[in-house]
């Protein structure tokens, strides 16, 4: 932190990047644990940087955990899943996971578009690793229904399914909001719990 911060002592200079002066401003504030606050202060604040990512995951942690799904923590390094049996390990770190799912949380329009190629790489290699026989992406949503999509794997089977989180629209007041997004909650547990207990066909090798 204190070599990026060193780095970025001296404001930009060149045209090109001039306009993101004040961004780089902003950032060494949040970078020196300095107070931004709204009054009477020398410094405007022209912008904010949120994870929304990371956010998302640490959101779903909270509904997730109580139904005894392991989250691994990258930063300490608690949790994680061997790739090999002999050194070198290569540890990685799934979202979440128990004894027959993965669950890979993605903050992305899921309900639109397919996950794309390396976000399907990955879970199915969690998979294999962990022998679960499900993958499942958690993805939000502002669609009131949501279907549920399902695919089943060729080779040694399983099925990759992905989940919506269905966010209320149009509230009435915020505890309307939040009535509305406990009920949400309930049924995204439930078809998670349901996609657990759920039976998968043996899968055929041949390709079609």
């Amino acid at each position: 932190r204190q070599t990026i911060i060193n780095r970025n002592l001296r404001p930009v200079k060149h045209p090109y990047y001039s306009e993101y002066s004040h961004l780089q401003k902003l950032c060494l504030q949040i970078l020196r644990h300095k107070k931004l606050k709204y009054g009477q202060e020398n410094d405007k604040v022209y912008g904010l940087l949120f994870d929304g990512a990371w956010l998302w995951e640490e959101y779903l942690h909270t509904i997730l955990s109580p139904q005894g799904f392991i989250h691994p923590q990258n930063k300490t390094g608690k949790n994680g899943i061997y790739l090999f049996k002999t050194p070198p390990h290569c540890c990685r770190y799934p979202d979440f996971y128990n004894d027959n799912i993965v669950l890979d949380a993605k903050y992305k329009h899921l309900d639109e578009r397919e996950p794309d190629r390396n976000d399907m790489h990955q879970i199915i290699s969690y998979m294999y690793v962990r022998q679960a026989r499900t993958g499942v992406f958690l993805f939000p949503t502002k669609k009131a229904a949501q279907t549920d999509s399902q695919r089943q794997l060729y080779g040694y089977g399983g099925q990759i399914r992905s989940i919506a989180l269905s966010i209320p629209q149009n509230n009435e007041n915020f505890g309307n909001f939040i009535n509305k997004m406990q009920a949400s909650e309930i049924k995204f547990i439930n078809r998670i719990k349901q996609t657990d207990n759920h039976p998968y066909p043996q899968q055929n090798p041949t390709n079609p």
